[in-house]
Parts: structure tokens; sequence; C-alpha cells
């Protein structure tokens, strides 16, 4: 049975005794994301698809395929993401410079059939090392987003272990302390909202998500901009020599051609309007179905890189900082 003195022990252990070591620029937990506690470890591929092809594909994945839903007679669920990142976007760019080891952080709710749940939110982080994918979760409610977001990690609630009835309450406290941990270390704020319609299929341990009506809302604070826009300016104004180039660009990234050309190629590559976003998910050392295979064949569709959070966070920096 899951009680609130077992899950406050090891918050109390953690808060007295965590290791914390430096990764990149910010800080996180050594024990961050591994092996024995995260929750999916996977191969993840996107496809991208016109809204013209989409019935014919629906219509093979679902002669084949099992609805994978919460709740009976649920035909497809509306997502909210509300993505976290430094002031900086330490997370962004990372992953714009394609880094062997990068993170994602973010806040999702979910409407099954279009219904909303707002009184469950969400955790979760993803790690994805080359090309494997690693994810930890746990729900909770606003009051402990809330905490968090004051770098405050969430006092223990009937609700919250309600909300994770899967969990034991040591492994919720783990996962909510290292939740904490990354809103503290990086001082994260909420950069970009994205909501979209999910369709979402499964057989065995091969899963399909089918993504369309993508919309995003950026969250950016205009303070953090500000700050960036002076550094920016300092730098295009000044000739600076050898070594304060250096030492500043690593300050002022949005100076850094490198940067800006894979912006630019993120935007220019694929446009958001009116497409599909399909996702494979496998384990490690599966191949596709034949009739995955084929399909793919039929309509000429080949992986491509994409991200949600990249592709909306490039254009909103386009837009703020470069004009």
């Amino acid at each position: 049975m899951q009680t609130v003195s077992q899950y406050n022990q090891y918050s109390q252990h953690q808060a007295n005794h965590g290791n914390i070591k430096k990764i990149g620029i910010g800080v996180v937990s050594s024990s961050l994301l591994s092996r024995e506690e995260h929750l999916f470890d996977r191969l993840e591929e996107k496809y991208i698809l016109s809204e013209e092809i989409l019935p014919k594909i629906l219509e093979r994945v679902e002669a084949r395929m099992l609805p994978s839903y919460n709740g009976h007679d649920v035909r497809y669920s509306l997502i909210e993401s509300t993505y976290y990142d430094s002031p900086r976007l330490e997370f962004f760019r990372h992953h714009l410079l394609s880094l062997p080891v990068r993170y994602k952080m973010r806040i999702r709710k979910y409407a099954p059939g279009g219904e909303w749940d707002n009184d469950c939110l969400y955790f979760e982080v993803k790690k994805k090392e080359l090309e494997k994918t690693r994810k930890v979760r746990f729900a909770m409610s606003r009051e402990d987003l809330w905490a968090l977001e004051q770098g405050i990690v969430p006092e223990c609630s009937e609700k919250l272990l309600q909300l994770n009835p899967k969990l034991s309450p040591e492994k919720l406290a783990k996962r909510v302390y290292k939740a904490q941990e990354l809103f503290k270390s990086f001082d994260t704020i909420p950069v970009v909202r994205i909501g979209y319609r999910r369709r979402a299929y499964e057989l065995n341990e091969f899963r399909i998500t089918i993504d369309s009506g993508l919309s995003s809302e950026f969250l950016f604070p205009k303070e953090c901009a500000k700050n960036q826009l002076q550094l920016k300016d300092h730098i295009f104004s000044e000739v600076l020599s050898e070594a304060g180039s250096i030492a500043t660009m690593k300050d002022n990234w949005i100076a850094d051609p490198v940067i800006i050309n894979k912006m630019q190629e993120i935007i220019q590559k694929i446009e958001t309007k009116n497409i599909v976003v399909m996702e494979t998910k496998c384990g490690e050392g599966e191949v596709f179905p034949p009739w995955m295979q084929e399909m793919l064949a039929e309509f000429n569709l080949v992986k491509t890189p994409f991200s949600k959070y990249c592709h909306f966070t490039a254009e909103m920096v386009s837009k703020m900082f470069l004009g």
C-alpha cells in the first residue's frame, strides 16, 4: 500500500544526500533517466505525411493494429504540451547542434475524445542518446506543477498517490525529486505550448501515433528576449578580439552563424501548416512488420528528423531575434 511516510522519507533522503553533477551547461542528477528508472526505452522514427494521403494511411493502420487509448470507444485524443527550457534555451540549442545526449522537458495534458481532464497533468522528460529514446513520466495536479515551477518538491498527498497507482511511493518520490532538480537546476521557464490531435495504435510492442492539426502558442517571457537581444546587439556592434569573440559567443548563442543556419534549415525544410506527423515506436532490435514496410514504400515515405519543440521554437527565435 502506498503511504505518505514512504514518499516523504525518500524526499528527505534526497534533499540531504542528492548526488548532482554537471552535464553540459546546466546540472542534473547523475542518475537522471538511469536504466532502472526510465519508463520507455525505444527507437523512434518520424514520417511527414500530407493530409491527402492520411485517409489511406489510417485505413491500412486500423486494419492491422488496435487503438491505444485510456477509455473505451475513444478514437482520438487532443494533446497540449507545454515545453520548458532554460532562459537561454539550452535544451533547444543542444538539439540544434545534434549533441549525442540531449533532453526535452514538458508538461502534457490530454482530452480523450475531445474532453479535457484539467485535474491531471503529466510531467515528462525525454533523453535521447544517439538513436535511443528514454522517457520518464508521472501524473500530478496543477498545485504540484506550481510547486515544481518554484523549485520546490511537491508535498505528498493522497491525490498525487492516486494519480500514480502503478508507482510505489519511493519510485514516485524519486521521479518527483528529479523533476524538481531539472526545474531548479536549469531555472526552467515555459517556452512554447503545442497542441494537436493524436490517433494512437499498438500491436504487441510496436506502436504508431499520427498527429494532425498542429498549432503553437509562444510563452517565452519578453524580459528573457530583451536580455538576449541586448547581448546580440553588443556582439554585432563591437569588434572583439578572437578570444573575446569565442567567450562571448558562448554567452550569446543567437549571434552564432552555425545556430542561425540550423534554425533557418529547420524552418525551410518543413512547412508545418496542414502537415501530419506519423511516428513509429518499437523496442531495440525489433523490425517493422512487412505490411508497414510495404506501406512506406507505396507512399514514398522516408524517415524525417522532426521535433515539434525545435521547429516551433526555431520559428519563435527567428521572429523575435533575427527579424
